[in-house]
């Protein structure tokens, strides 16, 4: 991957920390809860989640302040897809610039956007047909749960560098911090401290979003090592109660706890942080970062890299593909043919499907395939089946209404 910056190495590694926090307070609430001395309780929830998943992990704005109910409007500040096998205690977590150039209704977007205008799915479609992957779950973190989390745990302390001074009427939002030596910040001054970049005159960090990386940094390892003092059991009621304010997930509560149990287990050589790439282009006066698959062929190769082992010994040449055109669009099944037989696979039958679908899936019987016929294909979607079902095919492709040529 080549040399690593080192201010772009302390916010993967603050995000890092950020994880670890979700895991000590889920495994410090599920420890709790049993006394501590249940192991068997303990190996079984951690068999309740052990495949491997795919979690989109966002962080909302505040969107309109007059409009606190209003979920539609408020966009993803943080996007990251975080992978995990349990089975093989690895984990890699992709930082996806909110910048990223997408096109939404035959428009430019930015993809923070991209759940304001589409919603959920659409930005969960959005990262699945850029990764190549399918995602499981999604996690959505926002401000008013934070600063409520931050007064359960009893807030934090830390140094503050500079006299923070910012005003957003717009977002309701008033900064005012004093520069000091192990201040103590509350709920609400967690988060300003947090999100604080410049002051209302312009002066603050000379290296911009790097400095205050670096302050996000010290942040979340102070509120690393107040989760780790023994003072935290006696705060595990305050901060369930916040929870479900400051996470929503449709991940379970089982599979959160065995999850995060497995987590634990986790080693940091066993963790990849890698940032999306993108290259800065201006269209209409707007800014964006436009995305490449070739400049992230590495990162596009790791998420898909918890292939097993045999993996490298398939030929895409002794692979026989059915792919079926399950839309009315004349000719997809031997568009997407055409470019499998340049990709080496020689023995495809193309056809019809028997209904139309508006999603594109991709049915086998040997898990390890997968890895190869999506991220060949483009599709996300894979649906386990028997061997009957699949005939004489190692795999059958239908190509469904989001099926780009």
């Amino acid at each position: 991957m080549g040399k690593v910056n080192s201010e772009n190495y302390k916010f993967k590694l603050g995000i890092l920390s950020l994880l670890i926090l979700a895991i000590l307070i889920c495994g410090g609430i599920f420890l709790y809860k049993n006394f501590l001395t249940n192991k068997i309780l303990y190996e079984a929830d951690k068999k309740k989640a052990d495949k491997c998943i795919n979690v989109l992990l966002v962080g909302l704005d505040i969107g309109d302040p007059t409009q606190k109910n209003n979920e539609k409007i408020k966009r993803t500040d943080t996007i990251m897809l975080v992978k995990f096998n349990p089975k093989t205690k690895k984990a890699i977590i992709v930082s996806i610039p909110r910048d990223i150039l997408v096109v939404v209704n035959g428009k430019n977007q930015k993809i923070n956007n991209v759940m304001a205008l589409k919603g959920e799915n659409g930005l969960r479609k959005q990262i699945e047909s850029m990764f190549y992957q399918h995602i499981d779950y999604m996690v959505k973190v926002n401000y008013t749960g934070f600063r409520k989390m931050m007064d359960a745990i009893g807030g934090v302390n830390v140094d503050i560098d500079t006299d923070m001074k910012y005003d957003d009427i717009t977002q309701n939002l008033h900064i005012d911090l004093k520069k000091g030596k192990n201040v103590h910040l509350n709920g609400q001054q967690c988060e300003h401290y947090f999100r604080w970049r410049k002051n209302n005159d312009g002066s603050g960090l000379s290296d911009g979003d790097l400095g205050r990386i670096n302050n996000q940094h010290k942040f979340i390892e102070a509120v690393i090592a107040k989760c780790k003092s023994p003072s935290i059991i006696l705060k595990i009621p305050g901060i369930l109660k916040a929870l479900p304010e400051t996470i929503e997930s449709d991940m379970s509560r089982d599979e959160m706890i065995g999850y995060g149990l497995n987590l634990l287990d986790l080693k940091s050589s066993s963790v990849k942080m890698v940032t999306l790439k993108g290259t800065p282009v201006n269209i209409s006066k707007i800014s964006y970062l436009k995305y490449n698959e070739n400049s992230n062929r590495e990162i596009l190769d790791l998420i898909s890299g918890d292939a097993p082992a045999e993996v490298a010994d398939v030929k895409r040449e002794n692979l026989k593909i059915e792919v079926l055109n399950g839309t009315s669009v004349n000719g997809l099944a031997a568009s997407a043919a055409k470019k499998l037989k340049e990709d080496g696979y020689k023995n495809i039958k193309i056809g019809n499907s028997r209904s139309k679908c508006s999603e594109s899936v991709i049915k086998l019987k040997n898990d390890k395939l997968k890895f190869i016929v999506a991220n060949d294909t483009g599709i996300a979607k894979i649906k386990n089946v028997e061997a009957n079902d699949l005939g004489e095919y190692d795999a059958i492709i239908v190509l469904g209404k989001d099926y780009k040529k």
